[in-house]
């Protein structure tokens, strides 16, 4: 890796830094569970400029502009000798053996302020342009030797997304010893592009996929054909790719469709997972002197995030979460004594819930690897349940 920065005050008020770092990764995928040795590289170029701008000690403005990333890798099942080989070369034939790095633009432009001696008040606006964003997917495979399926779980990379908003937080010294803070920000987090397969599967109303080959229909005489009347509406013959001799006696048996009615999943426009778009806190302090060596303090912190998109699709979400921490105790010199209280309102919201497939309950689906259908699982949720309301008392020595 390598890195170069400059600093430059472009008068006593304004300061200008700029850097730029190149990087190059290479990974490594091999072992006695895979089929062979594979490797990677990935390399970026991640340049930052910011703007300060010192407008009187009270005020101060600035602006950036960076790059970030965050390098791809490999989708280890895709090689893994426990699966089918067929199976494994079809999604690796669509390029869901690796996924790539993942890039965002980010664009900040805010202030500092402190009015007087008793405010401090920070706020900014953002924009990320983001492509390539990793997410999770999942889908059914056999295991090798076996027709018996197992789901395993895959990275891929969104098309693109961006987020905007801003971000607003103010301190506030009201009298001796007692503080309080307020804090908001608002986040649009959307997808630009973006295919999804979940969702895709989810709107297809007849089962067919283009590239699906069905059997030739044989009539008296042995004229063999597919008559258009056997299919559902919108799948047709496919002009271009000439029917298939599977059993070999010269005569095609098996003829290929396009679905003309398959949707692409495309779920531009929805929210990205897991982004809530108001987050709130606000939080109160007091201390004051017991003795002239020791201090007792209690604090106050409510937290509030807005509801959260579990998938692309933007079918499930979590929803509005309320929590009230407290905070009470002594400190004197190296050691303090804390009592706490955590989730005081018993807030039920889930942390997170990740949309899986239900090994319970299996489905049959036509299969995009092979003739024929192949089993699928239907697909659940997986709830991580919030802490449940806690207490209990800490006791801290430095030494």
């Amino acid at each position: 890796m390598a890195r170069v920065f400059v600093h430059y005050d472009i008068s006593d008020q304004i300061i200008l830094t700029a850097e730029a770092r190149y990087q190059d990764e290479k990974k490594v995928l091999a072992g006695d569970a895979y089929d062979g040795d594979h490797s990677i590289s990935f390399d970026a170029f991640l340049p930052r400029i910011a703007l300060t701008y010192s407008a009187s000690d009270q005020l101060t403005l600035y602006g950036n502009i960076a790059k970030g990333n965050k390098p791809g890798g490999f989708n280890d099942d895709f090689y893994a000798l426990a699966l089918d080989t067929e199976d494994r070369s079809y999604w690796r034939d669509l390029g869901r053996g690796i996924f790539d790095e993942s890039n965002v633009w980010s664009y900040e432009a805010g202030l500092k302020a402190r009015p007087n001696e008793n405010w401090q008040i920070n706020a900014s606006l953002f924009y990320l342009d983001w492509a390539g964003q990793q997410l999770t997917q999942s889908d059914a495979l056999r295991k090798a030797g076996s027709n018996r399926q197992t789901t395993v779980t895959f990275i891929t990379n969104a098309g693109k997304s961006e987020v905007k908003g801003f971000e607003i937080d103010a301190h506030y010294e009201a009298a001796e010893g007692l503080e309080f803070r307020l804090a908001y920000a608002y986040s649009h987090a959307t997808f630009k592009d973006y295919l999804d397969e979940n969702w895709r599967d989810l709107q297809d109303s007849n089962g067919w996929y283009t590239g699906q080959a069905i059997a030739a229909v044989i009539f008296p005489g042995g004229d063999v054909n597919a008559t258009p009347s056997l299919l559902p509406a919108g799948v047709i013959l496919d002009a271009e790719k000439a029917p298939i001799d599977v059993d070999g006696d010269g005569a095609p048996d098996r003829f290929f469709v396009v679905d003309t009615v398959d949707p692409d999943g495309q779920v531009k426009g929805n929210s990205l997972p897991q982004s809530p778009h108001h987050q709130f806190s606000a939080s109160t302090t007091y201390r004051t002197e017991l003795t002239q060596q020791m201090n007792a303090f209690i604090r106050a912190d409510y937290l509030y995030e807005s509801k959260r998109y579990v998938q692309a699709a933007n079918l499930a979400w979590m929803g509005d979460s309320h929590k009230v921490n407290i905070r009470l105790g002594i400190e004197k010199d190296s050691w303090s004594v804390t009592g706490w209280v955590d989730n005081l309102t018993k807030d039920d919201t889930p942390e997170v819930v990740t949309r899986y497939a239900d090994f319970g309950h299996v489905l049959m689906i036509p299969s995009q690897v092979r003739s024929g259908s192949r089993y699928t699982f239907a697909r659940d949720f997986m709830v991580t349940a919030p802490a449940v309301r806690s207490f209990g008392l800490t006791l801290s020595y430095v030494y």
